[in-house]
């Protein structure tokens, strides 16, 4: 079995938390805007909330695991946080006296991503760990509230996590390395800007987004099509469920998105449309959420937090087929949300919003859906934590186990019916799904994501159109 490894590292120091000394606690913290959207949007029936799932070769050790939670929760201090006060002024204060967020399970235990036990923020933190080391593997699941952080917060978690645990088990020079985090970044947890690039003047751009914005509410999404087949006594929780492109399949495609001239993630959402027309089997608008970090290059020693926006990408079934026109239509509009950071005007809307006292809980109780689908695309894992790793096979070592597989999805909204994450780690493309179980069942839910990975598959071994 070869054996490479990242950024070497057999300094004892470093199995020390990387911290400054000294600092004080950067709680309380005023809730951003976004914050107290996703505080907003959290209901007991449809939670704010999702879980991160990793699955390790080695069984993991409960003293070793303990104490890398509690760095973790040095490192990141929403995570031991609470809400108090309401509204504009509710601030993240230290849920003081409360146990380590930690559960040692006999039984493995369950990536419930919808329903179960719907987190307080006003009387606990947004945070929990659930593990199960038994017949030499470990399932671990991170439960987060959103407002607490997003999929890129989760990883730096769980990467801080693992890191730890590794520098506490492992021997010789294979320790894992954690990266500083700056608390004191906090408080620019809420800015975001457009990026305009000239000649473009603000005002030219300030049109631009109000059509968009308009097209929005005018173009209503057809909800996706329920199976015909629902469950006759609809569940209030669900599993989260994965499939997984091999590898061949996954270079593959990315290399038919290299000759087309367009990132993988353009390709990906290319084929998500035509997997949402092809389960619609009729016509209408379709929209889909596309999550994308507003973090900017001061952002990187944030510690975990929510700083997603989201772009808005619709489209009318009749023009969901398989010419360059529509690919390349997408792959356009794709590249206009990254290089202005167009997901900051949702930002920019939530904080309008908020300015008049209650609004902002009156606008998510609307009955309006504004989304078929969410589509979010978390790349490769291990770049997006303050964490480095030996590599065995292309998988992270943090001492005594090896992660072999990690899946999470965006919490499912009233109308939004599947929210899907994609991630590409060990040279697969992981595909994982939240679903409605009050309109779907676990078995057409996984009927639609091998729906979408055939798509991909087939794309990966296809000429490119020209």
């Amino acid at each position: 079995m070869s054996t490479s490894t990242v950024e070497p590292h057999t300094d004892t120091a470093d199995t020390r938390p990387a911290e400054p000394a000294g600092l004080a606690s950067p709680l309380p913290q005023v809730l951003v805007p976004f914050e107290r959207y996703l505080c907003a949007d959290h209901r007991p029936q449809y939670p704010m909330q999702f879980c991160l799932l990793l699955e390790l070769r080695g069984e993991m050790q409960l003293a070793a695991v303990e104490a890398a939670v509690d760095v973790v929760l040095q490192r990141h201090p929403l995570l031991s946080a609470r809400v108090r006060g309401r509204g504009r002024q509710a601030q993240w204060v230290a849920a003081d006296g409360q146990p380590r967020p930690l559960f040692w399970c006999d039984t493995p235990p369950a990536a419930v991503a919808f329903g179960g036990e719907a987190i307080d923020l006003t009387a606990s933190a947004g945070f929990r760990v659930d593990v199960q080391a038994a017949d030499g593997r470990t399932r671990l699941v991170a439960s987060f509230h959103h407002a607490v952080c997003d999929g890129i917060g989760a990883l730096q978690v769980v990467g801080d996590l693992l890191a730890h645990y590794g520098m506490l088990t492992a021997s010789g020079d294979r320790r894992p390395r954690l990266l500083p985090v700056d608390q004191q970044l906090l408080p620019v947890r809420g800015s975001f800007d457009l990026k305009l690039t000239a000649p473009v003047s603000r005002w030219q751009a300030t049109k631009a987004l109000l059509a968009e914005g308009w097209k929005v509410l005018a173009r209503r999404p057809r909800p996706l099509r329920a199976p015909a087949a629902t469950p006759a006594a609809p569940q209030t929780n669900c599993e989260l469920l994965q499939v997984v492109v091999s590898e061949a399949d996954w270079q593959a495609f990315c290399d038919v998105a290299t000759r087309l001239k367009i990132t993988a993630n353009d390709l990906l959402l290319r084929d998500f449309f035509l997997a949402l027309r092809a389960w619609q089997n009729k016509t209408g608008w379709l929209r889909v959420t596309v999550p994308t970090s507003l973090r900017a290059r001061r952002d990187l020693q944030m510690p975990a937090v929510n700083m997603i926006g989201y772009g808005l990408v619709s489209r009318h079934g009749a023009e969901c087929d398989e010419s360059a026109e529509f690919r390349d239509s997408l792959a356009q509009e794709m590249d206009f949300l990254r290089r202005w950071g167009i997901g900051s005007l949702f930002n920019y809307g939530v904080w309008q919003v908020d300015r008049v006292p209650g609004l902002l809980w009156l606008v998510t109780r609307l009955s309006r859906s504004f989304a078929t689908s969410c589509l979010s695309n978390l790349g490769h894992p291990l770049r997006r934590m303050r964490a480095r790793f030996p590599l065995q096979d292309g998988l992270a070592v943090a001492g005594d186990v090896v992660l072999e597989r990690l899946a999470c999805a965006p919490p499912v909204r009233p109308g939004t019916r599947l929210s899907i994450a994609v991630n590409s780690y060990g040279g697969q493309l992981t595909i994982a799904a939240q679903y409605d179980p009050r309109h779907w069942s676990a078995d057409a839910a996984t009927d639609f994501l091998e729906l979408f990975r055939d798509r991909l598959t087939a794309q990966a071994h296809e000429l490119p159109i020209a």
